[in-house]
């Protein structure tokens, strides 16, 4: 929301998807009307407490979009460094592809 300028009921979170898994993801995006995922780095949990808020925050959602590489489904639009002053990796900025029809 502060990297963006965009209003905060333009951004989700992904914990606010109840999606167990990538294919599941895209349909419930598309049935949401969500067009575009965004990674952005956060430090590896370190304690049981920070892995149960792992959990909550749907990182496992969030972590196949981490690399910048090739996610099914979707497409890369954006490599977005962060300040130099942050010592961490950049946001990586996807779009979901279109649903393709059935045979």
């Amino acid at each position: 929301v502060f990297a963006t300028g965009l209003p905060r009921e333009r951004v989700l979170s992904f914990s606010s998807f109840d999606a167990a898994d990538l294919a599941a993801l895209r349909e419930e995006m598309r049935r949401r009307g969500v067009t575009h995922a965004v990674y952005t780095w956060r430090r590896e949990a370190r304690t049981e407490a920070e892995r149960f808020y792992d959990r909550r925050r749907r990182v496992d959602l969030a972590a196949a979009f981490g690399s910048g590489g090739p996610v099914e489904g979707f497409a890369h639009v954006a490599t977005l460094p962060a300040a130099p002053r942050l010592g961490q990796p950049p946001a990586q900025v996807y779009r979901l592809a279109p649903d393709r029809p059935g045979p």
